[in-house]
């Protein structure tokens, strides 16, 4: 046997949101049989499809058991109607009754449904508030539960209308069904019948009723309105509506009342509630204006005298020493100070001047103190005591030793006769033991300036290895011994800039995240074997036998090894020569091989002065890569250009 439940309304556009049970109004749905449930259908009306010969076979799924609101199959979405929303606990998931749990339709045994505590509370309701199924129609009655069962049912529901359709105004109807008789409704709202919202079929009154304002119907119209304003008699305020008199209401409905105006200097004193006023705006009464008296000084002695004033104001006068007034007649003079170090001789009398015997600017018959100029380090004072003495520049070099302490001498680490005391140099350096260069070696170095002025007064220089051929490997950068030594100069002191944030000693130690932090570490002294940034393919490395080499160039002094032991710049592979090979050759572009343009950066200095020195390297050349088969070749260089290389 097929059940359907309906909900009965008073009006046709009232609203059945909801079907509900709770702690305070409990519900409850019984079906001692069990209750038919169809495979294609689920928990809600909405879920089975609207029955249509043409596609299927059998209706058995008109059969399904279901709840909802208005709806007995799929929501016609273009008639805006919407299926209801299951809400249930997890202790308490009612809707598994509605729902067969396997592909075969049937009965699922006895159901015995509660809902009346927080844990077991539920309901289904139309989230769409405006949903056209929700509305109870012509009939005023709308389906909210179908239950196809062998025998009786009973039920107790509770429904949520709202009348026609305010969700303001709402009434609760209570309806118990005992498998054989139904029980007298029970309908909570409005049952006082001169309220705005009284429902003529409330049982009993849940204390919703809403009456009108004092003076207006139900419909908010007046109940008195003499004048047809739409504001009630007993609410109408007498005043004046002219907006530009001084006692304008902004709140009066009716006038009545003469407004005010301001004439002459009169204001209006600005209140818009009907209380305003005039102000005078003639204190003195002198036929002019507040707004328009100048106050000023009318003594023409004075010298903050003012010929247009209206007003009496103060006067302010001179001293009759040094002070003189400035002039002006509008009331904008001033006392001139005349002496303004108040030292009793007027400004005009003053001789400005360094007033310190000990400066070399020092002015005898100053009486006001100005700017001392001072000598200091190598530099003294010229000795003239009228002001016009100068500071004598005793550094006439600018190496910081003072004239009176120069050494001339020779001043080049790869001379002969270099004297490590010399301060100036006297072109005196001799060179013995050294043959100039053949230049037969297909070697050579290029030294070239990279920046200039970067960092303040210097200039950056890079330094390259010329190979003969792209494939030829930098390997090494050294000095070891008299004959071949690592020596390293420049003109200036110190002899190359190192950059105070990051010393850099390799170009792979500057990362693109120190350069953006400090820019000025691009300009840094280092040697390197192709790359001036990090690069993972460069493993470098020293060994230095004295282990003076880094101190020295960190601190921008002279370089010199030429001791048996040496000092080494190597770096060392992760990859096999020769290049683009197979797998694990190094690559074409490979930083330490010569490459496309034929040659390896092999460092990087930056000096106020010019850089000389000398050093060999170590080359592995093209097609010679058997292990401990390289070229040695040995480099001096004095400034920029390109230098030839000494083979071993």
């Amino acid at each position: 046997m097929k059940h359907l439940v309906s909900v009965n309304t008073l009006h046709e556009d009232d609203f059945i949101h909801k079907v509900y049970g709770s702690a305070d109004l409990n519900a409850s749905i019984n079906v001692p049989d069990g209750m038919y449930n169809d495979f294609i259908g689920g928990a809600t009306a909405g879920s089975s499809p609207c029955y249509d010969p043409a596609f299927y076979l059998s209706n058995t799924y008109t059969n399904d058991s279901w709840v909802g609101i208005g709806l007995t199959c799929t929501p016609s979405f273009l008639a805006n109607e919407s299926d209801v929303t299951i809400d249930e606990t997890v202790s308490n998931p009612w809707s598994d009754n509605f729902q067969i749990e396997t592909f075969f339709s049937g009965n699922s045994g006895p159901v015995d449904i509660s809902m009346d505590g927080a844990s077991s509370a539920g309901a289904w309701y139309l989230p769409n508030t405006s949903a056209t199924n929700g509305f109870a129609g012509e009939d005023c009655k709308s389906v909210v539960m179908q239950i196809t069962s062998e025998g009786a049912i009973s039920w107790t529901l509770n429904a949520e209308i709202w009348v026609h359709g305010d969700e303001n105004t709402k009434v609760i109807l209570t309806q118990t069904y005992d498998g054989e008789n139904m029980g007298s409704p029970v309908i909570e709202g409005c049952t006082n019948d001169n309220a705005c919202n009284y429902y003529a079929l409330a049982t009993s009154d849940n204390g919703s009723c809403e009456f009108p304002e004092t003076y207006y119907d139900c419909a908010d119209v007046c109940l008195a309105d003499a004048d047809d304003d739409g504001i009630c008699d007993e609410l109408e305020v007498a005043g004046c509506q002219d907006d530009a008199a001084c006692n304008y209401n902004a709140n009066a409905t009716d006038s009545g009342v003469d407004c005010v105006y301001a004439t002459g200097c009169e204001t209006c004193t600005g209140e818009t509630d009907g209380t305003g006023g005039t102000n005078a705006n003639d204190t003195d009464d002198d036929g002019v204006c507040d707004n328009e008296e100048i106050i000023g000084c009318q003594n023409d002695a004075a010298c903050n005298y003012n010929a247009a004033a209206t007003d009496a104001g103060t006067c302010d006068f001179t001293d009759g020493i040094c002070e003189t007034c400035s002039g002006e007649t509008d009331g904008s003079g001033t006392v001139v100070d005349n002496d303004s170090d108040d030292d009793g001789v007027c400004n005009n009398d003053e001789v400005a001047g360094c007033e310190d015997s000990t400066a070399c600017n020092y002015d005898a018959a100053a009486t006001d103190g100005a700017a001392c100029i001072y000598a200091s380090g190598c530099d003294f004072c010229s000795g003239d005591t009228d002001g016009t003495g100068s500071v004598v520049d005793g550094d006439t070099d600018d190496d910081l030793v003072c004239d009176i302490d120069e050494i001339a001498g020779c001043q080049d680490i790869t001379a002969c006769n270099y004297n490590s005391l010399a301060t100036d140099s006297d072109d005196s350096c001799q060179y013995c033991g050294c043959s100039p260069l053949t230049g037969l070696s297909p070697y050579s170095l290029t030294v070239e300036e990279y920046a200039i002025d970067s960092i303040a007064g210097h200039t950056t220089y890079r330094l390259y290895v010329n190979m003969d051929h792209p494939n030829d490997y930098l390997s090494a950068i050294y000095g070891e011994g008299t004959e071949h030594a690592f020596a390293l100069t420049s003109t200036s002191t110190p002899n190359w800039y190192n950059d105070a944030n990051f010393n850099a000693q390799y170009g792979t130690d500057l990362m693109p995240a120190i350069l953006a932090v400090y820019p000025s570490a691009a300009f840094d002294s280092w040697f390197t074997f192709g790359a001036d940034s990090a690069n993972p393919d460069l493993n470098i490395a020293s060994a230095d036998a004295m282990g003076t080499f880094w101190t020295n160039f960190n601190a921008g002094n002279d370089v010199l090894v030429n001791d048996a032991g040496g000092f080494s710049i190597y770096n060392t592979r992760n990859c096999t020569l020769p290049p683009g090979v197979d797998g694990g050759s190094c690559d074409d572009n490979y930083p330490a091989l010569g490459g496309d343009d034929g040659r390896v950066l092999m460092a990087q200095i930056t000096s106020e002065g010019q850089i000389s020195g000398e050093f060999s390297v170590q080359i592995i050349q093209n097609g010679i890569y058997e292990a401990g088969v390289f070229n040695a070749v040995h480099f001096a260089f004095d400034g920029e250009g390109t230098f030839s290389a000494a083979d071993w």
